[in-house]
């Protein structure tokens, strides 16, 4: 396989975003100054979210748990196969994200885990996202 069969697709937006760096990059100092910037910590950006909830299934898939106003949210993703990109153009690579689901949930659906404190009733909750041509 030649060069020429690894072709990339970038919106253009996103290639005048990549000339933008490249400019940038090759302007004398910038690197450094970039670079330093990089090893400055940006005012509450510091601190990682602390975990919800972990269980060994939920490693075993793209699955994470959100809070928000004492709500518990389970996330699920479902990524390309090489299948899905044989049967939707709009699919650009294996591993793209192809849908997520977040549902409101009291317990964790893996391990049993009571996740939600204080709530006694969990009025059910979704949002669905398909990023794929298939609705």
């Amino acid at each position: 396989m030649g060069k020429r069969n690894k072709a990339v697709l970038v919106s253009e937006e996103d290639w005048s975003a990549i000339q933008e760096t490249l400019y940038l990059l090759s302007v004398p100092g910038m690197r450094e100054s970039i670079r330093e910037g990089m090893d400055t910590p940006v005012d509450g950006c510091d601190e990682v979210p602390a975990l919800i909830h972990e269980c060994s299934p939920c490693s075993l898939a793209e699955v994470w748990f959100d809070e928000d106003d004492g709500n518990i949210y389970l996330n699920l993703n479902r990524v390309a196969t090489e299948e899905d990109l044989e049967n939707d153009s709009y699919l650009e690579c294996e591993g793209q994200t192809i849908e997520t689901v977040q549902i409101q949930v009291a317990f964790c659906p893996y391990c049993g885990e009571k996740l939600s404190v204080g709530k006694e009733i969990v009025v059910p909750n979704f949002q669905h996202y398909n990023f794929g041509r298939k609705k």
